[in-house]
């Protein structure tokens, strides 16, 4: 399982950009594309198989239209006339999207992307009309759905992008980053037996992707990039969700954004997360959880192995809602949800630069004024382990993690091991693990510090 990594060739030119490191970093890998149909048989949803290629026996040809109109209405009118067994090219250049895109149901698509869709400024229209994500997850929203079985989207000239026009809201909602109708750049919804391979996502409007409701896909050779002029992300920019899913896999990704890398919400099972670098941002996320209450979640079967973190707030972090019941609604307000998060490994990780590589949270809230109660939550976190992580941590903090477990429901069977950590500032090895014993059970590896 272990093999050189090379950056696909779809992703070098925009390399340069993806990377603000120092020097003395750890080199950056690089990634060498697999052909989905040799993915690991370890993958979970694998092996991915489509019918035959004669079995596609229309093809739909969309050409921009140019001069600024908007393409939306005309890409969702060949959706529908090549919905099922079946191909749709979108050519190179510019397609213009100005109205929400709901695509669902298709059946044995393929989608090539040739060119760019290009999401308009019109921040008034999308705050008005986009589209509820489905499992209505804190109330969020969408600028396009597309679903279907056995959908194959792919570039094949490797110049296939979204781009999300994100810098309007980055701009116009620095302090309010969620919101209402403030829209995910795509959601994949009831997306099965699928493979999205060798896209570009940059500028997302929020969220670059949601995946919800879905099983056995692969993302593979992905690029995200959503950051400011000065190079760092905004908050809220998230590289992808998976919510209500199952069997996903992550393969190669190159991240640069202001908020999560991946993060696996309410509902996620056997995902992997593999060979994935990340600039900036908050690292991998699990949750956050336990936000509605009484409300039963779970995130179980989580493995991500060779990670690479650059200038990062986490490697890794764990986060679920206080036990308290907010008096404030969601997005911001919440607490009191039950549940499971279990068997989460992080495995061979190299950091640069990174805060604190290592976190659990059980006192989540983001209202003003909220002051919860951080031994109240009854979410069950249970056999986590975080093995083989190396590198360096900016000396904001001097522990490889930070373990705050609820003692309404204390964490049982944490695992953190062979580590060789550096803080940048002393060059002193980094060694402390801060827990407390009594909501920190059963652990190996470590002893908790104060």
């Amino acid at each position: 399982m272990h093999y050189q990594a090379v950056l696909p060739a779809v992703l070098l030119p925009f390399l340069g950009a993806a990377i603000a490191v120092q020097s003395e970093a750890p080199a950056v890998p690089v990634f060498k594309p697999v052909p989905y149909d040799k993915a690991p048989p370890y993958y979970p949803g694998a092996p991915y198989t489509f019918p035959p290629r004669e079995t596609r026996t229309k093809h739909c040809s969309i050409e921009p239209q140019g001069s600024g109109q908007d393409d939306s209405q005309n890409i969702l009118k060949n959706f529908s006339e090549c919905k099922e067994n079946a191909k749709i090219t979108f050519e190179e250049g510019t397609f213009n999207i100005e109205k929400i895109m709901k695509v669902e149901g298709l059946k044995n698509v393929h989608i090539d992307i040739k060119g760019t869709l290009l999401w308009s400024e019109h921040v008034d229209y999308w705050l008005a009309n986009s589209m509820p994500i489905p499992t209505n997850f804190q109330l969020q929203s969408t600028a396009f759905i597309l679903g279907g079985d056995h959908i194959h989207m792919r570039s094949s000239n490797g110049k296939g992008t979204f781009n999300g026009n994100g810098h309007i809201w980055y701009d116009k909602f620095d302090l309010v980053t969620n919101k209402k109708g403030r829209p995910h750049q795509v959601t994949f919804e009831k997306l099965t037996n699928s493979v999205v391979e060798g896209i570009k996502f940059i500028n997302s409007q929020m969220w670059t992707m949601s995946i919800t409701n879905s099983d056995s896909v692969l993302f593979q050779d992905i690029y995200v990039n959503s950051t400011t002029e000065s190079g760092h992300g905004p908050p809220n920019t998230d590289g992808a969700d998976t919510l209500a899913s199952n069997n996903i896999a992550f393969a190669r990704w190159v991240i640069q954004n202001g908020d999560d890398g991946i993060s696996c919400k309410g509902n996620s099972s056997n995902i992997l997360i593999e060979d994935i670098v990340m600039h900036t941002g908050s690292g991998l996320a699990m949750g956050s959880i336990g936000q509605y209450w009484r409300q039963h979640d779970y995130i179980v079967n989580v493995y991500a192995h060779r990670i690479w973190a650059y200038n990062t707030w986490h490697a890794m972090y764990l986060k679920t809602w206080s036990g308290d019941k907010s008096q404030n609604p969601p997005p911001n307000g919440g607490g009191g949800g039950l549940g499971l998060m279990w068997n989460i490994t992080l495995n061979d990780t190299t950091i640069y630069n990174v805060g604190e590589p290592f976190n659990i949270d059980q006192c989540l809230t983001y209202t003003q004024g909220d002051k919860p109660n951080c031994d109240s939550s009854k979410f069950e976190i249970l056999d986590i382990k975080v093995e083989d992580i190396k590198g360096t941590m900016t000396g904001d903090y001097n522990d490889v993690a930070s373990l705050h477990c609820s003692g309404a429901a204390p964490c049982k069977g944490i695992t953190i091991s062979d580590y060789d950590i550096t803080n940048a500032k002393t060059n002193a090895k980094v060694t402390k693990i801060l827990c407390d014993p009594k909501k920190t059970l059963e652990t190996k590896g470590f002893t908790c510090a104060a």
